[in-house]
């Protein structure tokens, strides 16, 4: 059995951070987290076996208990230079230990007082770089100093693992939350645009042909769009960049659309809520769109392409590159044929997309002629091909 369920694509720092995390489901705070700015030195995480092995004068035999209670071992230092956020080492130290002792003690005390659940105060070890999360307790949190390394805070950290969140090597952290993050938005989508489709529903008797004809297709277009979207979630593929991008455009214009009716069209105030409705339901798929299904975004490391420095490769650096003389991305990525889009927009919709996306429903909206014929001539320039 391998270490690793899968060779992690990258251990750098930023790609495979290791951090802290403390929750407090006694209350509705948000959780706590420190990510490490220096990686540990050292870590050790030790899985015991519980067996027990008697030895008799003909050999040996042993009884054997199941897995034993792991435990993390971790030291190192938090630098010295000052990070983004203009934390310098010494503070850092003391945000770590914070969280990692002090607070983890002290919400559990306050639980206990409180009548809350202990329990539920739970530090969480959260390693990308090995593909773990734990729930530890922390044994103890030791500062060293030494006249060696005077600039450096050095800490060590053991902890009892209580239990593993996803398994201990088993699949990265970071994964398992962003396939959260994109069940959940794929379900609070599909809420809203059945909320859409039953407030278009209720709007079905204002007459005003000018404007609800026009407005129900291009309503159709953006739902169609946002239902090739959830396809594509749930595929093999993925979301490819380009129907994200119309998708988003096309439900930023959809709001839009519908707060600019609300602002200069009067309608009654049981029609005024469901416009309003439509709205707030177009507000929320974009919200989902751009925060919980656009995913990590990944970049291709092209360091091998520009192979030695100087006389580097005759030292034990990086060879020569096998570009040489040539233009090493064309050669990797060869400019192929554009293949058509998920959704083919004439250049008179994209105008008219773009001024929807940019209209002021409130200081400069557009009149109801002039937003119907808007959205009519977006409506009419959109091809969706899937």
């Amino acid at each position: 059995m391998s270490l690793f369920a899968s060779t992690p694509s990258s251990q750098k720092a930023g790609d495979a951070p290791i951090s802290f995390a403390l929750f407090d489901l006694n209350s509705s705070d948000t959780p706590t987290e420190v990510t490490l700015y220096v990686r540990p030195e050292d870590l050790t995480r030790t899985d015991p076996s519980r067996t027990s092995v008697q030895q008799t004068l003909g050999g040996a035999w042993g009884d054997e208990f199941g897995s034993g209670v792991p435990t993390i071992n971790i030291s190192g230092n938090t630098g010295w230079l000052s990070d983004s956020a203009a934390k310098d080492g010494i503070q850092r130290l003391i945000d770590l230990k914070n969280l990692v002792f002090d607070q983890w003690h002290a919400r559990r005390l306050a639980a206990y007082k409180n009548g809350g659940r202990p329990d539920y105060v739970q530090l969480m070890f959260v390693n990308v770089l090995d593909q773990f999360t734990s729930e530890v307790f922390p044994g103890q949190f030791v500062l060293r100093r030494s006249k060696s390394r005077p600039l450096l805070a050095q800490y060590q950290i053991p902890m009892t693992v209580l239990n593993d969140v996803v398994g201990a090597y088993d699949s990265s952290p970071a994964v398992i939350l962003a396939e959260s993050a994109q069940s959940l938005g794929l379900t609070s989508i599909l809420d809203s645009i059945n909320s859409i489709t039953s407030f278009m529903n209720g709007i079905s008797s204002w007459i005003s042909t000018n404007i609800l004809v026009p407005v129900k297709a291009f309503v159709a277009t953006v739902t169609k769009v946002c239902n090739a979207v959830m396809g594509a979630v749930n595929s093999v593929l993925g979301i490819g960049k380009a129907l994200m991008s119309v998708a988003t455009t096309l439900v930023q214009c959809a709001t839009k659309v519908f707060q600019t009716i609300a602002a200069v069209v009067a309608l009654p105030n049981q029609l005024m809520g469901q416009i309003m409705g439509i709205a707030s339901a177009f507000t929320n798929i974009f919200c989902v769109l751009k925060n919980a299904l656009t995913g990590k975004t990944v970049y291709q490391d092209y360091t091998p392409l520009f192979g030695a420095s100087n006389c580097s490769s005759t030292a034990g650096g990086s060879p020569i590159s096998a570009y040489t003389n040539q233009n090493a991305f064309e050669s990797v990525v060869p400019m192929t044929s554009a293949a058509p889009g998920p959704v083919a927009i004439t250049a008179p919709a994209q105008v008219s997309l773009a001024a929807l996306a940019h209209m002021d429903p409130v200081l400069a909206p557009y009149t109801p002629a002039q937003l119907a014929a808007m959205v009519k001539a977006a409506n009419d320039g959109m091809t969706v091909n899937v």
